[in-house]
């Protein structure tokens, strides 16, 4: 019914005609439709963007297969807890950790309780995966999180025959993973961790992570801008 609403708008006589406005507003509403007949096969995808000082990366996270996972994963950026921190350790060939340190290695506590483990969700820990990191407990996940740099498959079931639970993947900035893969990095001394490897040499900054809008969402927001500009050319 919202999709053929605006569908049916894209076809409203104001955006008819042949002027400039005219024209480029109803290029935009027939994109809307568009992105509102594709919405319903996302309804399980939300997309992520951690905006860093080497880059944007962009994940495109399954709340089907590992919902307690991308939820908790999802209040944590709703919150700006993981704004100013760091990817505190990188492992070239391996995987890129971040969601714990800020940039003087000060370990910020988890504002939420440790989750259920969904590693056995039939997703596995391939280069440009992302998942969970935890303790030696199978439900300690809290804030932790990795970015897969080469298929990790012992990863989906570790010593404990618990595995690392991956919950959606990078679907843009995959340059900006490989940069920072091949930083160079050393032992630091956090101030509440002790010495910690694989730290960058250079901080890896998360400055901003913040959740896409989905089609509609943004759809409307576009609706609202249009109708403003319409007004204002009158």
């Amino acid at each position: 019914m919202l999709s053929a609403a605006f569908c049916g708008f894209a076809e409203f006589s104001g955006f008819n005609n042949t002027g400039s406005w005219g024209i480029a507003l109803k290029r935009v509403l027939i994109i809307a439709c568009v992105l509102v007949l594709a919405a319903p096969s996302y309804a399980d995808i939300i997309n992520v963007t951690l905006e860093t000082n080497y880059g944007d990366i962009g994940l495109e996270l399954n709340s089907d297969a590992a919902p307690i996972t991308v939820d908790n994963f999802v209040n944590y950026v709703n919150e700006g807890f993981y704004d100013g921190l760091i990817f505190h350790s990188v492992i070239n060939d391996l995987l890129m950790r971040a969601g714990s340190y800020d940039q003087d290695l000060y370990y910020i506590t988890p504002t939420h309780d440790p989750i259920v483990n969904e590693s056995d969700n039939g997703l596995s820990n391939l280069k440009y995966t992302i998942a969970m990191d935890r303790g030696s407990a199978a439900d300690s996940a809290t804030s932790q999180f990795y970015i897969n740099l080469k298929d990790n498959l012992h990863k989906d079931k570790a010593i404990d025959g618990i595995g690392y639970a991956v919950f959606g993947e990078v679907v843009f900035g995959m340059d900006v993973v490989d940069a920072i893969a091949e930083l160079t990095t050393d032992w630091e001394q956090s101030p509440d961790a002790g010495w910690m490897s694989n730290v960058p040499n250079d901080d890896v900054i998360i400055i901003d992570a913040y959740v896409i809008p989905e089609p509609a969402t943004i759809i409307m927001l576009a609706m609202g801008g249009l109708s403003l500009i319409r007004r204002k050319t009158k």
